[in-house]
C-alpha cells in the first residue's frame, strides 16, 4: 500500500478519534523520506498536536523541521485568521 500511495502528490487521511491516523501518517511519512520525497505532515485544527510526540518536537502553526525531509504543523483556526487577515487586509 505505501508504494502505491508514493505516487501521489497529496493525501489526506481522516476518521474518527483513536483510529491510529497519527501513527499511519507519521509511518507513511517516515517511508517517503526515506524515498527522499519532501513530506508535510499536518494537523488541522487540533487542539492538542500530537505528530509531534514521534518526533519530541512541539508542533504549531509555522512548519517545524523534526526529521531529515520531514516537517510538520498544526493548522488551527486562529493562526489560518491571523495569517488571512495579515495578508488580505491593508494595516497602513
Amino acid at each position: 500500500m505505501y508504494r502505491e500511495l508514493s505516487q501521489r502528490r497529496l493525501i489526506f487521511v481522516t476518521g474518527k478519534g483513536g483510529v491510529g491516523k497519527t501513527t499511519f501518517v507519521t509511518s507513511l511519512g517516515m517511508y517517503l523520506a526515506s524515498l527522499g520525497r519532501k513530506v508535510l505532515l499536518a494537523e488541522v485544527d487540533n487542539a492538542k498536536p500530537t505528530i509531534g510526540g514521534y518526533f519530541d518536537r512541539p508542533i504549531g502553526f509555522m512548519p517545524v523541521r523534526v526529521a531529515v525531509n520531514i516537517d510538520a504543523v498544526n493548522i488551527d483556526f486562529l493562526g489560518a485568521l491571523k495569517a488571512f487577515l495579515y495578508e488580505a487586509v491593508p494595516m497602513d
